[in-house]
């Protein structure tokens, strides 16, 4: 227990996004963490389980996701159905060990727990955010590039970096309400490093992190003067640390870009650095409405008849199967560059993949754990609590943070710390434990096969050239439900396509096309076509791939040559001109 947030800090820290599956370490490790902290907390206090009522809520959730596996457009066998069902055991852990927890321990401990975590996670992640923004991170990790102008963190996305460090804001008031003296005036200078990096992320989700984070204590603040005035002053105490948070932001953001003209000089001088400055970057980003977001939503809410079924979904993980499909109909040149595989809107996602169904389903939840934040009375944890549960749920309307494990989990903790406990009802010990216990049995191989695969899927990315030992262990990788979609992407980026088995190769990833209309799939899939399908079909779709994303015309071109000299009957002189037809429509756009 008492490593717990010094684990969590780990994972929220390290650098390990690494090629050609970025998600995978952080979402793993997330698992693992969570998953072992649930059943030890299960195993040692047993048989005095407990459970909140919020496990109804992920029953009632998974139950959509089977009704739209069974009747809409999904599949059990999908790589997002099994993803969405360790997602599912793991929450559900959650959901009873931190209920379970409260009972034995205190509330005040449990969630002690993992705001220590989340500060923790705010300072390793602060430090290696601006090790990677300058450049220096590179020189220890040669994996870890520059991703544009913006602080791109250990996770590599701005945006998730940005919602760690609001996080560990928040959880910073804890020890500033606890502090004094000179741990105060320390407390206060690792605010100023979060908030320093937060500016730097250029997030404009920000904004909403700081409404969010102090309408819960505005609400507690209001609810007192009619039920209990006698604690408005520790509300007051804490919405002034609270402004004094936003002061320091404001002052923050205002001197950050000369802050980085200072540090970046030298290190452009160093040869480290090679991009845009601070100020360029919140000049551009300055405009704080998203016409990008605001046109994809409009989109999938006026195509909703583009969906296979408008009470049970377009089938988990298949938005970008749906949002493709429209954009490839009904407007003459899509957006090569951002594929949207998600539509940043947790609600409208519900709406696309679930269903009538799902949408109702997640509204049910989210009432539910609304009516017991009006219920319940103000503490210093349970403010806490709501306002992180709060800013991930925010984050989560303009974002889509639910899908990387660690962020899910947090928010499944808070909520379990105030929702209603029940006990399980469980008189022996033995039979929490024999359920630990299958769990380790089940899980633990499952884990290491994913790992060992992962672990190879990035050693032959990363090799010069593909050995045939390698080519084999990437076709057993292929297999795999979790990590199987990349490596189909390594084996398109590190081989040519196979004229012999041609119609498997685009069986297979036509497939995966339906999840992950992704350029790479798309690219490999319309050059296949060539040999699969008749000349006029494989012209549309080369066409089609040149229009969409042009960055692929070369090596689609080169595939198209190889094939031809491989002995394929390829008309490479019809098809080029297919391609640059593509290419006319989308400069004539």
């Amino acid at each position: 227990m008492r490593a717990f947030p010094i684990l969590l800090a780990i994972v929220f820290g390290l650098p390990l996004n690494l090629y050609p599956l970025s998600d995978f370490p952080k979402d793993f490790l997330g698992i693992a963490l969570f998953s072992v902290f649930s059943l030890a907390v299960i195993w040692k206090y047993s048989p005095r389980i407990y459970s909140s009522t919020g496990i109804y809520a992920i029953l009632v959730l998974c139950l959509s996701f089977l009704l739209t596996a069974f009747l809409g457009g999904g599949s059990l066998s999908g790589q997002y159905f099994q993803t969405y069902l360790i997602f599912f055991f793991a929450t559900l852990l959650i959901a009873v060990a931190v209920p379970t927890l409260i009972e034995n321990v205190g509330r005040e401990a449990v969630s002690s727990i993992l705001i220590r975590g989340i500060f923790y996670s705010g300072v390793i992640v602060s430090c290696v955010a601006l090790l990677r923004y300058y450049g220096v991170l590179k020189l220890a990790l040669p994996w870890v590039a520059l991703d544009g102008d913006r602080l791109a963190g250990p996770w590599g996305q701005a945006n998730l970096t940005a919602l760690i460090l609001a996080l560990s804001v928040l959880s910073a008031i804890y020890y500033l309400q606890n502090t004094s003296g000179l741990r105060k005036a320390v407390v206060y200078f690792l605010v100023t490093l979060f908030l320093f990096c937060a500016v730097l992320t250029g997030s404009r989700s920000w904004y909403l992190f700081l409404i969010v984070g102090i309408l819960v204590p505005g609400f507690y603040y209001i609810k007192a003067g009619f039920t209990n005035l006698s604690i408005r002053p520790q509300i007051s105490s804490y919405l002034k640390k609270y402004a004094l948070v936003i002061l320091l932001f404001a002052l923050v953001k205002a001197v950050a870009p000369t802050v980085d003209d200072s540090i970046g000089q030298k290190m452009r001088e160093l040869g480290l650095l090679e991009r845009a400055s601070a100020g360029a970057m919140l000049n551009a980003r300055a405009n704080l409405a998203s016409p990008e977001r605001f046109s994809e939503w409009q989109k999938s809410l006026q195509n909703l008849e583009y969906m296979d079924s408008l009470a049970f979904g377009h089938g988990l993980g298949r938005y970008g199967n749906f949002s493709f499909s429209v954009e490839a109909e009904k407007n003459p040149v899509a957006s090569s560059n951002n594929l949207w595989s998600h539509p940043h809107n947790l609600l409208i996602l519900a709406l696309i993949e679930w269903g009538l169904v799902g949408l109702l389903a997640l509204i049910f939840v989210l009432v539910y754990i609304a009516y017991h934040f009006v219920k319940s009375e103000y503490s210093l944890t349970n403010t806490l609590m709501f306002s992180i549960a709060g800013i991930v749920l925010a984050q989560n309307m303009v974002e889509f943070s639910f899908w990387y494990f660690p962020f899910l989990a947090i928010f499944v903790f808070c909520v379990s710390t105030f929702l209603p406990r029940i006990h399980l009802g469980v008189k022996d010990r033995w039979l929490p434990r024999l359920v630990c216990g299958l769990f380790f049995i089940v899980f633990l191989p499952t884990g290491l096969r994913s790992a060992i695969d992962y672990y190879s899927l990035v050693s032959i990315f990363n090799s010069s050239e593909m050995s045939s030992n390698e080519a084999h262990s990437l076709e057993l990788i292929k297999l795999s439900p979790l990590i199987g979609h990349a490596a189909y992407k390594v084996d398109i980026v590190k081989s040519r396509p196979s004229f012999a088995s041609a119609e498997r190769e685009f069986s297979e990833i036509s497939g995966l096309m339906d999840l992950r209309p992704e350029p790479v799939f798309v690219m490999r899939h319309a050059v296949l076509s060539s040999v699969v399908l008749d000349k006029d079909s494989s012209c549309d779709l080369l066409r089609v791939t040149a229009r969409e994303f042009p960055f692929t015309l070369d090596t689609a071109l080169d595939d198209l040559g190889y094939l031809a000299e491989a002995g394929a009957d390829v008309d490479v002189h019809f098809f080029s001109f297919c391609l640059l037809q593509g290419m006319a429509e989308r400069e004539s756009d």
